[in-house]
């Protein structure tokens, strides 16, 4: 069981995306988040992705299982519940 969430990439966006999420995850389930960088250098605009996440995982024991990168470090990220 996985969600992956790619949208919205400001960091109110990304919060919303990960409250309706945890809530739908099962209990081993796992949360992928696309475009995990603090800056779009293609859009030239600021991303929340890195600020959301980090700050889920602090607060609700969820833990960065994977980290796929990419060419320009537009990485996604694996997370799941400790």
């Amino acid at each position: 069981d996985w969600i992956d969430i790619d949208a919205d990439h400001s960091y109110d966006g990304v919060t919303r995306d990960i409250d309706a999420a945890k809530r739908k995850v099962k209990r081993d389930g796992l949360l992928v988040f696309n475009d995990y960088i603090f800056w779009s250098h293609r859009e030239f605009m600021a991303c929340g992705v890195v600020r959301a996440v980090n700050e889920f995982c602090l607060a609700e024991e969820w833990e960065l299982l994977y980290l796929a990168l990419h060419p320009e470090m537009y990485a996604d990220v694996v997370l799941r519940k400790r």
